[in-house]
């Protein structure tokens, strides 16, 4: 039976993350395993949001709706999502009625509003500030908010069953027995994952009381959560005049504020199995023809390699909860979980997990697997030729967008190639000519520049005429397909694995 994981991205950064850890599932880094996945964002028209609903669309046509092993695309994602229904009208004064509350009096008498204590953690700009793209940044009203937008929408699913909603798919997951495994990624240096790490579980548990009408529902005994921490590890100087918005110059102290609180809140403690922080020493700057904003549809930052250490938590956290002992600490022990990468000229596997022969194996795989798709459109020719059951539009077409977006080798674009380029020069898992942008995806010899360094793993590709890495990939490939097997995209997928770990590993 699959290994049940659940994965809660919150925000344009807990959005990036979930991007990362679907291109771990892509490569085949959870072999057998059905994700259960929760995009929750305030700003449901965030570029980031709709680059991830996109992602795993394509993912899921590939995969096929399927838990899998020894391919790619191996695990079954269902995707689910929540948003809180937040116009463009929408601000604090218009949910709280804060303008009644200002007339109303305390006991007889007294000159004291319901009001008064609002005014001294909120000002008058932040209450009248439009909520539609986000809380930016500011995490003492988007606690209270975020709970609140939970907790009614749940009372409008039980008052109306037949309601579709993304947040009962979700919890359907959760609300019976035990040990099951919630993970979940934001920032706290912004507004919407910090405001929510803190008060997500609690508000969940709530809500799956109402929507399943069953006040026995527990979500937190017995259950593991996980987050990780990510601290600011970018900045940028763009800033809308007038209007509040996230300052990059404050996320330094976002960051502490909120780690001061996570480390002494009981709440948290007894909630979080385990927190992982990480961050950089100095946050990169994102340039200004990246297409980053601070919300909205433009919100289309790009990716970082911090976002592939995060799924990497998760990755550990989903291997920590297999053991006999989970999550064992003594009780004056940190709840926190520091992870880092070494001081070295270039990031490599064993910076990102312990499985660092087994990443090495499903990425190095992939990436191959792209390249030679914009090689030479590999997987539509190996389709037609050995596998003609493969359905054009249906199939093929989400197989290559996936494949661009992960990494187009040709035009020397995608995930890949911006966690590469975010290493700044450093250098990062393989070897540099595949992602230099300044050789053509057709001279690139990468069937002996993959791995970096003195590296077995290699084959050798010589030949007369035509394309001989090419040609070696293709006999390769028709070696190792089974005509006995079903002519399926699971089929393609299968063989495609196969033949990059023949051809690099030998397996």
């Amino acid at each position: 039976m699959p290994e049940q994981i659940n994965i809660i991205g919150i925000g344009g950064t807990g959005m990036r993350c979930v991007e990362s850890f679907v291109h771990l599932c892509a490569m085949g880094m959870f072999d057998d395993t059905e994700v259960n996945i929760l995009a929750l964002d305030t700003d449901i028209a965030n570029g980031n949001f709709k680059r991830v609903r996109e992602l795993i669309g394509n993912y899921n046509k590939v995969n096929g709706g399927k838990a899998l092993a020894n391919t790619f695309f191996s695990a079954k994602i269902h995707y689910n999502e929540f948003s809180p229904e937040y116009g463009e009208e929408t601000t604090f004064d218009s949910i709280s009625d804060y303008s009644t509350a200002q007339k109303r009096s305390i006991g007889g008498n007294e000159a004291y509003h319901e009001s008064d204590i609002v005014d001294l953690f909120l000002s008058k700009e932040v209450r009248g500030m439009s909520l539609h793209h986000g809380y930016r940044a500011q995490t003492q009203m988007g606690s209270m908010l975020m709970y609140h937008a939970i907790v009614e929408a749940a009372e409008k699913v039980a008052d109306n069953p037949e309601r579709p909603s993304g947040l009962r798919n979700f919890l359907s997951y959760l609300k019976e027995g035990t040990k099951h495994k919630v993970f979940i990624f934001g920032s706290v240096f912004g507004g919407t994952g910090a405001s929510s790490i803190p008060i997500l579980p609690d508000a969940l548990n709530i809500a799956a009381k109402l929507i399943f009408n069953n006040s026995d529902i527990d979500i937190l005994s017995g259950n593991y959560f996980g987050s990780v921490v990510l601290t600011g590890y970018f900045t940028f100087d763009y800033r809308k005049g007038g209007e509040v918005s996230a300052d990059a110059s404050k996320f330094a102290l976002n960051s502490q504020a909120a780690l001061m609180f996570y480390r002494s809140d009981p709440t948290v403690k007894e909630t979080y199995n385990r927190l992982y922080l990480i961050g950089r020493n100095s946050p990169v700057k994102l340039p200004s023809d990246t297409g980053f904003d601070t919300g909205g549809e433009k919100q289309k930052n790009p990716v970082d390699y911090i976002e592939l250490l995060a799924a990497f938590a998760a990755y550990d956290f989903f291997k920590e909860s297999r053991k006999e002992k989970p999550f064992e600490r003594q009780q004056d022990e940190s709840i926190f979980y520091y992870m880092q990468a070494d001081d070295n000229e270039r990031l490599d596997f064993i910076n990102f997990t312990d499985d660092n022969e087994k990443f090495k194996n499903r990425f190095g795989c992939f990436v191959a697997a792209a390249m030679t798709n914009a090689r030479g459109d590999f997987f539509r020719q190996m389709a037609n030729q050995y596998l003609t059951s493969i359905k054009e539009k249906e199939e093929l077409e989400p197989l290559n967008n996936y494949i661009k977006a992960f990494y187009d080798a040709g035009a020397h674009s995608g995930w890949a190639q911006q966690m590469y380029d975010s290493a700044g020069g450093q250098g990062m898992l393989l070897h540099p000519n595949v992602f230099d942008k300044g050789i053509d995806v057709r001279k690139k010899k990468y069937n002996k520049e993959m791995f970096y360094g003195d590296s077995p793993e290699q084959f050798s590709a010589s030949g007369l005429f035509g394309d001989a890495l090419w040609d070696k990939v293709r006999n390769t490939f028709e070696k190792e397909t089974d005509s006995s097997k079903n002519q399926t995209m699971g089929h393609l997928m299968e063989r495609t694995y196969a033949t990059f770990n023949k051809l690099y590993f030998n397996k």
